[in-house]
């Protein structure tokens, strides 16, 4: 006689208290935004939209973005969300009236009325609602209910499906260039009507920029396998890069030519930048707090990029500036953060190399030619960047009407 395997009341229980708990979520979602629909049919003066990046920042596409809407559309009403102690909410002085602390009551309430949610970090910033788990679940169901442009950080050139498929409600996905839009579209990231190719808002800022700098900015990306003080204290990472800073040779090539450069830290690795802060390195190198310093600001100011696989080289390009790409961990990096895409560092719009002793060659390069970017790297340039102008924030802004003209 065959016997079955008996459960005991208590994996029943739990059993059920999983499958109440499930149907509980669905309905309060539900019920959230039904309540939420409500609440968006009182009439409002103006349409209500919201911007932020990663919820503590003001430097990037959300900036841009508000500020346009801020200075040329005041049929809408436009807000920037943003903690508190933000080191540069300063970047939003001029704006003061319009922006809203995260989390605060005014966000919430203005959430729940609002009609457009932008940003250039997909959720990220509810990261920063440090209220009860039940708030984050609510504030995600809500928002998930508003027009949501995905305005970017950075331009996807890497095989990054874990990162975006599917992750995230979105009605606009802007690309920064046009193999990036042929790439997401081929992929299928995203359906093909939900792709939109404008270009970037910073990108309208990138026009006007230092000549003859004597800047030279590094500014390597994260690396999402090292986690604690004791992986970054052992990681190829902190070696490379101290020993790069320590470089005499090349603070003889910086001293020589009266160049200086500066070491800016991806904002993902600043608990990370004591360690850097430690080092012993002479005055043509500079250390910088990532919180006192502008991103852009330091791309324009700067005659030449070196960095390893981030996107931000891409603005670098875009104002025809010559970049060097140090990949000294190439397979690692592969293997453990974003898997190779369509860009091809050794035939892209930049100059390779694996080892300092070819870094500092290809310094010495663009020195000698005065920060000149290479001819086949300047067509290669045109060719990825279709659009050239100052027009992109009004391009973002009209793909977002014609959601609102399509209901």
């Amino acid at each position: 006689m065959l016997k079955y395997p008996q459960k005991n009341q208590s994996e029943i229980d739990s059993k059920y208290v999983k499958i109440l708990k499930s149907w509980s979520k669905k309905i309060l979602r539900i019920l959230v935004l039904c309540l939420s629909k409500l609440i968006e049919l009182i009439p409002a003066r103006r349409p209500i939209w919201m911007v932020c990046e990663r919820g503590d920042d003001a430097c990037d596409n959300g900036l841009w973005m508000f500020r346009y809407l801020q200075d040329n559309h005041p049929e809408i009403d436009s807000w920037y969300v943003i903690t508190k102690d933000a080191p540069n909410r300063k970047n939003l002085e001029k704006y003061k009236d319009n922006v809203v602390t995260l989390p605060s009551k005014k966000f919430y309430w203005l959430l729940i009325r609002s009609h457009c949610l932008s940003t250039a970090h997909f959720n990220n910033y509810l990261k920063h609602i440090h209220t009860p788990r039940i708030y984050r679940f609510l504030t995600s169901v809500i928002a998930g209910s508003k027009k949501a442009i995905r305005l970017q950080h950075g331009i996807t050139k890497d095989d990054m499906t874990w990162f975006v498929k599917g992750n995230h409600k979105t009605d606009i996905f802007i690309c920064g260039a046009k193999p990036e839009y042929e790439f997401i579209k081929e992929k299928k990231f995203y359906p093909a009507q939900v792709l939109k190719y404008t270009g970037f808002a910073r990108f309208d800022g990138l026009h006007d920029f230092k000549k003859d700098s004597k800047t030279i900015l590094l500014m390597p990306t994260w690396r999402r396998y090292i986690k604690d003080d004791k992986e970054f204290a052992n990681s190829q990472y902190l070696k490379t890069y101290s020993s790069l800073l320590c470089n005499t040779q090349l603070h003889k090539l910086l001293n020589d030519n009266q160049y200086k450069l500066i070491f800016n830290i991806h904002p993902c690795f600043k608990k990370f930048l004591r360690f850097f802060k430690e080092l012993s390195v002479p005055n043509c190198i500079t250390i910088a707090d990532y919180e006192n310093y502008d991103v852009q600001t330091l791309l324009k100011e700067s005659a030449m990029m070196i960095t390893d696989f981030s996107s931000v080289a891409f603005d670098m390009a875009y104002m025809y500036k010559p970049i060097c790409y140090y990949q000294f961990d190439e397979e690692e990096y592969r293997l453990k953060h974003f898997a190779k895409g369509y860009y091809d560092y050794r035939n892209g719009l930049g100059t390779y190399a694996s080892t300092s002793d070819e870094l500092l060659n290809c310094i010495e390069m663009y020195i000698n030619n005065g920060m000149t970017m290479l001819n086949e790297h300047r067509k290669k340039t045109e060719d990825f960047f279709v659009l050239h102008d100052r027009n992109n924030c009004q391009r973002i802004f009209e793909e977002t009407m014609k959601l609102f003209r399509s209901v």
